[in-house]
């Protein structure tokens, strides 16, 4: 049976023989580092949740190579295979499998907002102040709506000074606007 953990032979109801030899290799998931989308070079996050379903099959001709790297290796039905027989593996033997993410058009959902401003430091600035200016703006409003609900049976005077607070934050926020609100386009039938 192949396992990429290790099997603790200590449990089976025979353990004598199959005690586990050290590993020599882990799992290594490797990403491309000059993979492209047009002008775009997505990182290596974004390449990591592609998904590598396809088998890439090791060529036989590697076979020496790998044999002067590895000592007995082979090359077995498009997988590596260190040990002795690739047809009778053993406790401890090696087989090592390639995934790799299809090649072709891929759609991301990015923020182009945020790829520009990765681009243009002084945009990314502005637009990150902006970000957080209607993050506190939000919150300003919000917090004192959540405090009256969640005072009202127990303290209705606080319960109503939140209300209150919040209601001059609104209102103050329409006086700094001037009560504007952009008009609606109408559109000629």
């Amino acid at each position: 049976m192949w396992s990429e953990p290790c099997i603790d032979s200590g449990r089976f109801h025979d353990p004598g023989g199959h005690e586990n030899p050290q590993l020599r290799y882990r799992r290594l998931d490797v990403a491309a580092r000059d993979a492209t989308l047009g002008a775009f070079r997505p990182g290596e996050a974004v390449l990591r949740r592609l998904a590598a379903s396809d088998a890439h099959r090791v060529d036989p001709g590697a076979a020496p190579t790998l044999r002067d790297r590895f000592g007995y290796a082979t090359v077995a039905d498009g997988r590596i295979f260190v040990g002795a027989e690739p047809d009778r593996p053993r406790l401890g033997d090696l087989r090592v499998s390639y995934r790799v993410a299809r090649t072709g058009p891929v759609s991301l959902i990015g923020r182009p907002l945020s790829v520009v401003g990765s681009i243009v430091p002084f945009v990314g600035d502005i637009f990150a102040a902006g970000v957080g200016l209607i993050a506190l703006l939000m919150t300003a409003i919000v917090i004192p709506v959540v405090v009256a609900i969640a005072w009202f049976w127990y303290r209705p005077l606080i319960s109503i000074a939140a209300l209150a607070v919040g209601t001059g934050i609104v209102a103050l926020l329409k006086m700094r606007t001037g009560g504007r609100v952009a008009p609606k386009s109408v559109q000629p039938a």
